[in-house]
């Protein structure tokens, strides 16, 4: 049994049974997420508001359209680096010392740097590209760079079965 499978087995109950200090950290990184979420779709709402109100909406949803289209190449290019940041955190979840808060470990991991190009590269070489997305489309910037991934996986994972169906019938 290799290290990292030995550390999962001594740390499984932690996630089958979490301590009041993970359940209070999961609660507030929930928390902050849902309010980092609902403050960029208000945003987006007022944007398009704005828009409405200038006549302009159909400028601003072509601009929405091109924010997601961003998310969506942030994401796809760097889901092997955020991939990469996953692991890393995992492992240093598992390798925790007892006493010390696998969550905080996991955390920090996340902040390392990646080998491969993860999505916040990606973001920076496309603003130095001059590919940025207007002000107020955040949020579907974001939503694209979360699903492209997702639909990317599903595709990668779709062909490997049907490659796999192929050879396993011949």
């Amino acid at each position: 049994m290799n290290n990292l499978e030995q550390a999962i087995r001594q740390n499984y109950l932690e996630v089958l049974q979490p301590s009041d200090e993970t359940i209070e950290t999961v609660k507030a990184v929930a928390s902050g997420v849902s309010d980092v979420v609902k403050e960029s779709y208000n945003e987006y709402g007022q944007a398009r508001a704005k828009a409405q109100q200038a006549g302009t909406e159909g400028e601003f949803a072509l601009k929405s359209a091109g924010a997601i289209a961003k998310g969506a190449v942030q994401g796809v290019g760097g889901v092997v680096g955020d991939l990469e940041k996953l692991l890393g955190g995992i492992v240093a979840a598992a390798n925790t010392p007892e006493g010390q808060s696998k969550l905080k470990s996991f955390g920090k991991a996340l902040q390392d740097e990646t080998f491969f190009t993860n999505s916040e590269d990606m973001a920076r070489h496309l603003e130095k590209l001059g590919i940025t997305s207007p002000e107020g489309t955040g949020f579907v910037e974001g939503a694209g760079e979360l699903f492209a991934p997702i639909g990317t996986a599903i595709k990668g994972v779709s062909k490997a079965g049907k490659v796999a169906s192929k050879i396993k019938g011949k």
